[in-house]
């Protein structure tokens, strides 16, 4: 959701999010999440920060999901 509301979110803001988990499970997660290709790290300019962007399997993911709550919703 960051990734569409301020337009690039930056790894340091995720290991920032301490309410959610402590840095190293952060920094962790990130990893599994790009090892599973749902996470594109994208150095910016000079390599100071590095921007997370949800890559194309993500969204893909994310759509099918947002398909299926509507189609759930229909039903009920």
């Amino acid at each position: 959701m960051a990734h569409f509301e301020k337009g690039s979110l930056t790894v340091s803001d995720v290991l920032a999010l301490s309410e959610l988990a402590s840095p190293a499970t952060l920094h962790c997660r990130l990893k599994e999440l790009r090892n599973w290709e749902f996470v594109e790290i994208v150095p910016g300019d000079a390599n100071r920060f590095k921007f997370l962007k949800p890559s194309a399997l993500a969204n893909d993911y994310f759509n099918a999901v947002d398909r299926c709550l509507k189609k759930a919703a229909q039903t009920v």
